[in-house]
């Protein structure tokens, strides 16, 4: 869940340097726009990220992180996630 302005949105993808989340409609962000958000993972971590918004685009949008979010991080989210659903790829 990405929190930003007292409203979550539901994290499509996410590596270490970027992510993507389902947009509100209508989407009140704009191409260039600097973010400031909190990520709350379901194992209850919570880490706070800044971005810039790369793109828009159906009912998405994409951001990049910088700094990047922690490689060890984004490792225990997708072990987390393989374990819960062992024979997705």
């Amino acid at each position: 869940m990405l929190l930003l302005a007292q409203q979550g949105f539901e994290v499509m993808d996410m590596c270490e340097g970027a992510l993507r989340f389902r947009r509100a409609a209508p989407c009140p962000f704009s191409v260039g726009d600097l973010l400031q958000a909190g990520i709350r993972f379901r194992n209850g971590e919570s880490i706070q990220v800044k971005g810039q918004v790369l793109r828009i685009d159906g009912e998405s949008v994409v951001i990049v992180i910088r700094p990047p979010i922690p490689w060890s991080t984004v490792v225990s989210e997708q072990r987390r996630l393989a374990s819960r659903y062992p024979g997705y790829r």
